[in-house]
């Protein structure tokens, strides 16, 4: 059911609009989810053949840039997703991460910001 409701749209997604409600959608399950809930959407995450990189792209974004739109539930949702995320991806991943670790290595906020972009 996921796949049909979360990742199938995700995948024929138009706009990064339509993504981004995806993903607003599929944090929101997660930020309302038991241990339990959460357990089993992670367990349908990790199982999918894959996960659209659209979908990613727009948890991550919310994640860690939240849209002033967006209700807090949302993006406590997209972080929960994060882990399961990068067990079914790793690499879509990878990048991400060492960016981040970047940014808290660097010295200066002009290191950072080359970082960033990187």
């Amino acid at each position: 059911a996921v796949e049909r409701l979360f990742f199938v749209p995700a995948d024929a997604a138009a706009t990064s609009q339509e993504a981004r409600n995806i993903a607003a959608r599929l944090s929101g399950l997660a930020a309302g989810a038991t241990l339990g809930e959460l357990d089993s959407l992670k367990k349908c995450i990790t199982s999918a053949p894959a996960v659209p990189a659209g979908l990613i792209d727009e948890i991550w974004e919310i994640s860690q840039a939240p849209v002033k739109n967006l209700p807090r539930t949302v993006v406590e949702g997209a972080n929960r997703l994060i882990p399961a995320m990068a067990e079914a991806s790793p690499g879509a991943f990878k990048n991400r991460i060492q960016a981040l670790v970047a940014l808290l290595e660097s010295s200066s906020p002009s290191s950072a910001l080359a970082a960033a972009r990187a």
